[in-house]
C-alpha cells in the first residue's frame, strides 16, 4: 500500500509466533512512526497490548470513547473490539505491539511459567479495563530494547531469538504485575501513595521513576500533583526524609559520617555533606558538634566538695 507523502508507512519490524516459537504471543511488532501514518478501522480475535516508548497517539472504539497513550503508559484492549486512530491517523510514536493469545495450544511451551502460573497472568490482563496504565522501569527498559532484539535477529546474532522469547516472557510478568497495582486517584491521594513508597523505600536505591510507577501516575504528573499539594517537587521531599533520618542517626548513634551516609542513601559523603548543609545549616560534623554540645550544657552541675 502507498501512503501520501504526509502518511508514510510506519517503520515496523515484526516476528510471527512460529519464528519467536510462543505460541500464546501471535505477532510482536515494534513500530517508530516519524511522522502521522494511517490506522484505520480493524479489531483481533486476541488481546493487543500497545506499549508507548515515546510519543502520543489517541485511539477511537466503536461505542465512541477515546483513548490518548502517551509515552510510558500502555493499554490492553480486549479481542473483537473495533479500534482506530482517531480520523484514521496514528500521531508520531515509538511503540511496541503485542497479540496476546492466552487461548493458543501449549500456550506455556518453551516459555518459564507453569499453567497454573500461565493462569494467573491471563485472569489479570481478561480482566483489566481497557485504560492507560504506566509502565514501570523494567517494563520500560524491555520496550526499548526491543528495537535492540530486532537488530539482533535481522544481523542473524546467535541467541537472538531465544533472547527476545525471554524477554516476551518478562514482558507479560511486568505488565501483570502493573495492571494489578491500585489506580490512584484524586491528587492527595496520589500524593500520599507517593510519600508511603518515599519512607518504606528511604533508604534503597530507587528512582523518581519508581515512585510514579507505584503511585500509578506519569512521572510529569508526579511532579505537578507533588508540587501542588507539598509545595516541593518530589526530589526535594525525598532528600529532606533521607536528611531527617541522617540527623536521627548522628544524635543517636556513634557510626561514622561515611556509614551514615551510605546507609541514607547518598552515594558518598562528600555529597551527603553537601546536601546536608543545604537543608540543616551545618555540615553532619557541626550538626553531630552542635548536639553534643548542647547535651553536655543541659546535664546538671554536679555538688562541689564542701557544698552549703
Amino acid at each position: 500500500m502507498k501512503y501520501p507523502a504526509k502518511l508514510r508507512s510506519p517503520l515496523e519490524n515484526q516476528i510471527l509466533s512460529a519464528e519467536l516459537g510462543l505460541s500464546t504471543v501471535r505477532r510482536l511488532a515494534s513500530i517508530h512512526s516519524q511522522s502521522a501514518s494511517r490506522i484505520s478501522w480493524h479489531q483481533h480475535d486476541c488481546f493487543e497490548i500497545l506499549l508507548l516508548a515515546d510519543g502520543s497517539t489517541t485511539y477511537e472504539f466503536r461505542n465512541g470513547n477515546r483513548v490518548t497513550l502517551s509515552g510510558g503508559q500502555f493499554l490492553v484492549i480486549p479481542p473483537c473490539i473495533e479500534h482506530r486512530g482517531v480520523n484514521d491517523i496514528r500521531s508520531p510514536a515509538r511503540l511496541t505491539g503485542v497479540m496476546f493469545d492466552p487461548d493458543a495450544k501449549l500456550a506455556t511451551k518453551l516459555t518459564p511459567f507453569s499453567v497454573k502460573e500461565f493462569n494467573a497472568i491471563r485472569r489479570v490482563i481478561e480482566s483489566s479495563a481497557t485504560e492507560p496504565r504506566q509502565m514501570g522501569s523494567n517494563l520500560r527498559t524491555l520496550v526499548r530494547g526491543f528495537q535492540d532484539d530486532f537488530l539482533a535477529i535481522s544481523g542473524k546474532v546467535a541467541h537472538a531469538i531465544p533472547s527476545l522469547r525471554i524477554h516476551v516472557c518478562q514482558l507479560l510478568i511486568e505488565v501483570s504485575k502493573q495492571l494489578q497495582l491500585p489506580q490512584v486517584s484524586g491528587s492527595k491521594q496520589l500524593v500520599q501513595h507517593a510519600i508511603e513508597y518515599m519512607r518504606t523505600h528511604l533508604f534503597e536505591t530507587r528512582t523518581i521513576e519508581d515512585v510514579a510507577f507505584r503511585a500509578g501516575c506519569s512521572r510529569a504528573r508526579l511532579f505537578a500533583v507533588f508540587k501542588e499539594e507539598t509545595g516541593m517537587t518530589p526530589n526535594d521531599y525525598w532528600q529532606r526524609l533521607r536528611v531527617e533520618s541522617s540527623q536521627k542517626l548522628l544524635r543517636s548513634t556513634d557510626r561514622s559520617i561515611t556509614e551514615i551516609a551510605i546507609h541514607c542513601g547518598f552515594s558518598t559523603s562528600q555529597y551527603f555533606s553537601s546536601v546536608f548543609r543545604k537543608y540543616v545549616g551545618t555540615t553532619p560534623k557541626e550538626y553531630r558538634a552542635s548536639v553534643q554540645d548542647r547535651t553536655a550544657s543541659d546535664l546538671p552541675t554536679p555538688w562541689k566538695d564542701g557544698g552549703a
